[in-house]
């Protein structure tokens, strides 16, 4: 892979801010031994795919390029311009979900040929924040019990045991959560799922009350049903917050 994307940090990451609307939307020149190396990077692959001014395929190609990229929460907080420049370069494989929704959308709104330079176009792409109103306990997504881009679950059944994955729940709990609104949808690369509406991602939601016994136990309602599970729209349970046991661990039904 060549480092290119992160060469023209200083043309391009402007177009990650607020006002990305209000920059140059002319063509950035490349050196032609950058323009000759541009297809061996991860966007310029996406790029070659020809998704045009179509936000649907770029996402799919998008997806379908980076699918050696690992979801790694560990850097919560630690985004960067550089990480995403670096993600589009194909020299780092692997980040928090900012780090691939800001790929995604640099891909939209760089100006040819790092970028499709739609950064003036409408409706509006940007990134977007999701922490379902509760910047203390976030949400619960469900989540593949064989994990998605390399990461599994992370709430163990009541009856579980760390050290056997095939005792988590399809779950995970999240602060926070970064994706790409783009005409009244939420493109989420990390998931690699297109959601019409915010609580479509949501599993379960925090209510916010705790257990009158169990300090550590918190209450859950269902947001988006599991039939197999028996996890009922509207139904509320229990997860419970046992660092012993690795962390979460649920959801329960009742705590005695």
């Amino acid at each position: 892979m060549a480092n290119i994307y992160i060469k023209y940090r200083d043309r391009i990451e402007r177009f990650l801010g607020e006002f990305a609307e209000v920059q140059p939307a002319d063509a950035i020149p490349l050196d032609q031994a950058d323009l000759a190396a541009l297809p061996s990077t991860i966007g310029g692959q996406v790029l070659a795919s020809r998704p045009g001014a179509n936000f649907q395929a770029l996402f799919t190609n998008f997806n379908l390029l980076t699918n050696g990229f690992n979801w790694d929460p560990s850097g919560k907080g630690s985004f960067t311009v550089a990480k995403t420049l670096e993600t589009l370069d194909g020299t780092r494989t692997s980040g928090e979900c900012k780090v691939l929704a800001a790929a995604l959308l640099g891909l939209w709104v760089f100006p040819p040929p790092l970028g499709l330079g739609q950064s003036r176009s409408t409706p509006k792409a940007s990134l977007y924040r999701f922490e379902n109103y509760s910047d203390d306990d976030g949400f619960i997504s469900h989540h593949p019990l064989l994990g998605v881009r390399n990461l599994s679950p992370n709430i163990l059944h009541p009856h579980g045991n760390r050290s056997d994955r095939n005792t988590y729940q399809p779950l995970y709990q999240w602060g926070d959560h970064k994706v790409v609104f783009y005409d009244g949808k939420l493109w989420d690369p990390s998931y690699k799922e297109v959601w019409n509406h915010e609580d479509e991602m949501v599993a379960f939601d925090f209510t916010g009350q705790k257990h009158p016994k169990d300090p550590n136990a918190y209450q859950v309602k269902v947001v988006t049903p599991n039939q197999a599970k028996g996890w009922l729209a509207g139904q509320t349970m229990y997860i419970v917050l046992d660092l012993n046991a690795g962390g979460w661990k649920g959801p329960y039904r009742a705590i005695g």
